[in-house]
């Protein structure tokens, strides 16, 4: 049967010979062609002939490209369509209607079914009703390519766009027709002839790998671009061998957003949260960890945010599905809900019929179902008797205690592990010793752990397995319980009584106590030191500090009415007058802060975005989990530094963004929100939210960068100046800091910038100079350096001095990697240096080092780290401190080894297979569960049916993409930012179809062009 684009073919052929004739016998006739002209005229119909005719000779240049990639597939010549990159929006916007145009047909091609608005319409009618199925120019345009004419062999100068979405092509030149601009030979005819033809529709998406100027001067991989991302990166980045940089994602600093927009999206300022309309009218809200729940009014639990060891009890389809920004109602085995008790990683959930249900984290048994495996895929009930009587749930690490009753009543219960902190107390002389508990049983009743003294009225834990849980006894004291016994807390000489007591993570309480003679006192309670996060002018730590004098004026402790933790880990007071006052992390203070600690309690109602009256904190309620709403008299509600659940699908870059040109090489390493790369002249550029980080000499503020700026432009006059100026080989970020490695001709030297006290779990950032100061400008360190990794607080570098390789680790350790903490490089004696011909740092996570050795005769992957929750290292037991070999089917040599999160790794070996290790539903093989792999397992990706050649693997933050030989992406893991694009085989028709997640491999299109 003939086809449809060759009756098309042939009926612009005929249509040009009628058209021909006709001019030819007007002009006979002595008829000027001027003269004719109007809707139906015949300067119209020939307009339309020619451009017919044109885009039907373009289309069919580009189904024999699509017929060459077929023939490609048999063993000839692969072929691709050949794309020039993704089309500007400022192209798009200077036409007419175009934008219309292309939603008019993604829409028909979706439902199948003309749109009903005559194509007749006028531009503004035209693009009102269809540009926003392009979402005003995100998502959408990043379907459009722009076509290579001169690859394609079509000689024009006009441009043409294809629509991956559906396979169309337009003339970005177009034509007027009847008074309508037209794009494509579809609308043209729609319009001339006034039947609405049915568009042919590619069946798959379109994919190629551009064969324009990206690809010139390609010297590593021959299809013309690099894929980048990093654990610590929610993007993904796209080098081209051309030099320019592209990346998509989370919008911010990481992808050169400008800060007009980023206004809209300020994560460090009080933004209006609203409730998705698709819940209605609700009950109660509940603030969970980076995730909110709402009871609705029929008692159905609602909630969106993040979903990590699938604590929110999806099934596998709903996991695929779920992104995190729109809310999902749960299925707690088809029962209403009463409570809910949000806790880190895991969620437990009281029925209307009084039965406990979880899901979430449970490796240990931590959630009292009786299994020791993650609860996938449903909420499992949790045999507990009254659970009605809950008054509370607190996690410990890999550990749930859960408080029931008030008073003489209390009763307090214990799931999960036994062997952290001080929970070993509670366990002496028991048959639990050392073990893991998966059902709840009592505790604190004088056979396991000790009796209270009195009865308590509150139990509150200070989310650290390390430190005690904090009691208020119904005598109005408060009580230290560590277990194996009850030490009472002893203010000042003054009598009172507490009434109030909370908490927040990682180490820092606020008590609330009224004395005899009717005043109010605040008492503030910090585990750290002067860098606490809370309280950063405390002088000592571990000791309680009286409050009241370091109010701001006007604030009367007698008029506060609340005060509570906040997720950014700052603590915030709520006075009777409605006024907000707080300290601690700048970032969660809603102050538009980046970084710092508030040096005192400060006025925040004067210096921050909003000036309503508030009426009180949203938080957790029976969870020990910080976590805060405000909401004002007008029924409003802010939240800060919780940019998933306030902005939702507003944050996403969701096309290809330039960042950058003239890049030589890049990382997407990140920490403090910065950034950088190596142009080709070897040097550095840099932006990012922290100028000391930065090294860019800044005076006593840390200021913010939001645009590249090459580093040595603000080291002139500076002794360094001359070091790194053109002569920057590599860099990579780690907490507060920027390490620099110079190239042979500066001796590979390697240099630090930034912050050396810290803000966070220690005082000491440990950044490798040994002296007691910031870095400013870049610092040297070591000389002779091979290769770097850093992470966090630990870092490992290797040197090279003639044959013989040495490694040095300084940092802050964690009972892993680097064996010792130091604030200066070590060497680490390993004998299996001595006869080394390579050595190469693989990864470096946290608690978890990765180093391949090689010799003449033989090849180690060696791991050194901790063993457990929250890291994997792939030998199946537990390891501290000592360098072992990960052993693997075949041992052949690790060409690449990358990280997805500290308990997912993969690597990639000489003889083109693919082993990983860790969270199986990062591994591609169409399981969910967050069970664990410990040992490595080889992973088979396939392509038809075809084991595909890998040429590299890439990973980022929970995902996987490799790249095979001809430049196919392919992708597995969490797609909720759109990292992967929408997949092959998956259309447009399909919701969400762009932000699936992969349980499987699967081939990405959108980050091969």
């Amino acid at each position: 049967m003939e086809s449809r684009r060759n009756r098309r073919s042939n009926h612009g052929i005929t249509l040009i010979a009628l058209v021909i004739s006709i001019i030819v016998m007007l002009i006979l006739a002595g008829v000027s062609i001027n003269a004719i002209v109007g809707d139906d005229g015949i300067l119209s119909r020939t307009q339309y002939s020619t451009f017919l005719s044109e885009m039907t000779a373009v289309e069919e240049v580009v189904q024999m490209w699509k017929a060459g990639e077929a023939i490609g597939q048999m063993g000839e010549e692969t072929k691709a369509i050949p794309a020039n990159g993704l089309c500007k929006v400022s192209d798009l916007t200077k036409t007419e209607r175009l934008a219309g145009e292309v939603g008019y047909y993604r829409i028909w091609s979706m439902t199948e079914t003309a749109p009903i608005t005559s194509v007749l319409s006028s531009a503004d009618i035209f693009n009102t009703n269809f540009e926003s199925e392009l979402m005003y120019y995100p998502a959408g345009v990043q379907d459009l390519f722009y076509l290579n004419n001169e690859v394609l062999g079509i000689e024009s100068d006009k441009t043409y766009v294809i629509d991956a979405a559906t396979g169309m092509i337009y003339s970005m030149a177009g034509v007027k027709l009847k008074g309508v601009s037209c794009y494509s030979s579809n609308m043209a005819t729609a319009v001339m002839s006034g039947t609405l033809n049915a568009p042919i529709f590619a069946e798959s998406e379109v994919s190629g790998t551009g064969t324009d100027d990206k690809l010139a001067g390609n010297k590593e991989h021959e299809y013309g671009f690099e894929i980048i991302s990093d654990q610590t990166n929610n993007n993904v980045y796209k080098l081209y061998n051309n030099g320019d940089l592209y990346g998509k994602g989370l919008k911010g600093t990481l992808l050169g957003t400008s800060e007009s927009e980023m206004e809209n999206i300020n994560s460090y300022v009080w933004s209006e949260l609203t409730i998705p309309t698709q819940i209605g009218s609700y009950k109660e809200i509940i603030v969970g960890n980076n995730i909110i729940f709402v009871i609705d009014n029929n008692n159905d639990l609602w909630a969106w945010g993040s979903n990590d060891s699938n604590r929110l009890g999806l099934t596998k389809e709903q996991q695929i599905e779920y992104t995190g920004r729109e809310p999902v109602k749960l299925n707690i085995d088809g029962k209403k809900v009463e409570k809910v008790f949000s806790v880190n990683s895991s969620t437990f959930v009281l029925t209307t019929e009084d039965e406990l249900y979880a899901s979430g984290y449970n490796e240990k048994g931590q959630l009292g179902t009786g299994e020791m495996i993650n609860s996938s895929n449903l909420f499992k009930k949790v045999k507990f008797e009254h659970p009605e009587n809950i008054t509370k749930i607190a996690s410990l690490r890999d550990s749930t205690v859960i408080f029931c009753g008030t008073g003489a009543n209390t009763k307090i219960y214990f799931a999960g592990s036994t062997i952290y902190g001080l929970v070993p107390r509670l366990f002496v002389n028991t048959e639990y010793v050392g073990k893991d508990i998966n059902n709840f049983i009592e505790i604190g009743n004088g056979i396991i752990g000790v009796k209270p003294p009195v009865n308590m009225k509150y139990y509150c834990h200070l989310l650290n397995e390390s430190k005690p849980i904090y009691a208020l006894g119904e005598d109005g004291n408060l009580y230290r319980w560590e277990f194996d016994q009850y030490v009472k807390v002893e203010l000042d000489a003054n009598s009172g009584k507490i009434t109030d007591i909370k908490s927040g993570s990682p180490g820092a309480m606020v008590i609330r106590r009224e004395l005899s003679n009717g005043d109010v006192q605040f008492w503030g309670y910090s585990t750290y030191d002067g860098s606490d996060y809370y309280f950063d002018f405390l002088e000592e730590h571990e000791t309680f500090y009286l409050l009241n004098d370091m109010f701001p004026s006007g604030y009367n402790a007698k008029d506060i009415k609340d005060f509570n933790f906040d997720i950014g880990k700052s603590v915030l007071f709520l006075s009777k007058s409605g006024k907000i006052f707080g300290s601690g992390y700048n970032t969660g203070l809603g102050i538009n802060g980046t970084s710092g600690v508030s040096s005192s309690f400060i006025d925040i109602s004067k210096v921050s975005n909003i000036s309503d009256t508030f009426v009180e904190f949203i938080d957790a309620k029976y969870s020990n989990y910080n976590g805060i709403i405000l909401k004002a008299s007008n029924g409003k509600m802010y939240m800060t530094n919780a940019p998933d659940i306030v902005f939702r699908e507003n944050r996403l870059q969701k096309n290809w963004t330039k960042i950058a040109s003239n890049v030589k090489k890049f990382n997407a390493t990140t920490n403090s929100n910065c950034i950088a790369y190596i142009d080709n002249n070897n040097d550095i550029w840099v932006a990012g939210e922290d100028s000391y980080v930065l090294g860019l000499n800044s005076s006593e503020d840390v200021e913010k960068v939001p645009n590249f700026v090459l580093l040595k432009d603000y080291l002139k006059g500076q002794g360094i100046y001359e070091h790194i100026n053109g002569k920057v080989k590599d860099f990579c970020f780690a907490t507060k800091t920027l390490y620099i490695l110079t190239n042979e001709e500066d001796n590979n030297t390697l240099y630090v910038s930034g912050h050396y006290l810290s803000y966070g779990w220690t005082p000491y950032s440990y950044i490798g100079t040994g002296l007691e100061e910031h870095a400013k400008i870049p610092t040297k360190i070591l000389e002779n350096v091979e290769t770097i990794k850093m992470n966090g607080l630990e870092r490992i570098a290797i040197t090279k001095q003639g044959e013989k390789y040495d490694i040095y680790v300084w940092g802050c350790d964690d009972g892993g990697p680097i064996g010792k903490s130091s604030l200066v490089p070590v060497k680490l004696e390993n004998p299996l240096l001595e006869n080394a011909t390579k050595v190469d740092i693989y990864s470096l996570v946290y608690a978890l080092s990765f180093i391949g050795i090689k010799t003449e005769n033989d090849f180690k992957l060696l791991v050194s780290g901790a063993n457990g929750a929250g890291y994997v290292t792939g030998l199946g037991g537990e390891s501290r401190n000592n360098w072992n070999a990960i052993t693997y089917d075949g041992q052949d040599e690790v060409k690449r080894f990358v990280n997805a999160s500290s308990i997912s790794s993969m690597f990639f070996t000489d003889t083109n297979r693919v082993f990983g290790f860790g969270k199986k539903s990062l591994m591609g093989i169409g399981d969910e569960s967050t069970e664990l792999v410990q040992t490595p397992m080889e992973l088979n990706i396939m392509d038809n049916g075809k084991k595909i050649e890998i040429d590299n693997i890439v990973a980022g933050s929970n995902f996987y993409i490799v790249i095979d030989k001809d430049g196919k992406v392919y992708g597995t893991g969490s797609n909720v930012y759109g990292i992967l694009g929408r997949w092959i085989g998956i259309d447009r028709k399909q919701p969400n179809s762009r932000y699936k997640t992969a349980f499987e491999w699967v081939e990405c299109p959108e980050l091969e062009i």
